[in-house]
């Protein structure tokens, strides 16, 4: 189907070249890099050469690769509950009877991991029960650790998340 797509895109006299072409290509594909080095990982984990290289330098040679791998991996989406509207508890119920798999943070209690879909369509989105928070970010505000009364400032609050957060934890 590709190389019949691409054929028809070309000019009517080079369609008899570029269907030799790419017919020979198809019909031997190049062989999947097997090397240890960086652009043989960086092939088999769609990360730049350069950023697997960096991880060699961080990283022993049997973990280089699945370092690469992880990275390259889609994260969750993290959610954090708002805990003034619903528990966590809660939350995770009802994301549970709607078919998701919701997966505690390990580093914000308050934080469920999903993977993907659309959240408008998740349950309490109307409702404000949660905000789409990156479970580092709402780490930073539990370790900012805000209390009733006290002055903090925000200089980089866009959207605001994180302030939103300090300011339900204080109440």
């Amino acid at each position: 189907a590709a190389v019949g797509e691409t054929v028809g895109l070309a000019r009517d006299r080079e369609r008899g070249f570029v269907n030799a072409v790419l017919r020979k290509l198809a019909s031997r594909p190049t062989p999947w890099p097997e090397g240890p080095d960086a652009s043989d990982i960086a092939v088999r984990t769609g990360l730049t050469p350069w950023t697997v290289e960096e991880l060699g330098r961080l990283l022993p040679g049997d973990e280089v690769e699945v370092a690469a791998r992880a990275f390259a991996r889609k994260a969750p989406l993290s959610l954090r509950t708002n805990t003034d509207m619903v528990s966590v508890e809660g939350f995770t119920d009802a994301l549970t009877e709607a078919g998701r798999d919701p997966q505690p943070s390990l580093l914000d209690p308050s934080c469920l991991l999903v993977d993907g879909g659309d959240p408008s369509s998740f349950p309490g989105f109307s409702d404000g029960w949660f905000a789409i928070q990156d479970q580092a970010s709402a780490f930073v505000v539990k370790a900012l650790d805000p209390q009733p009364g006290d002055r903090v400032l925000d200089a980089c609050a866009a959207p605001g998340g994180k302030t939103i957060y300090a300011a339900q934890l204080v109440g």
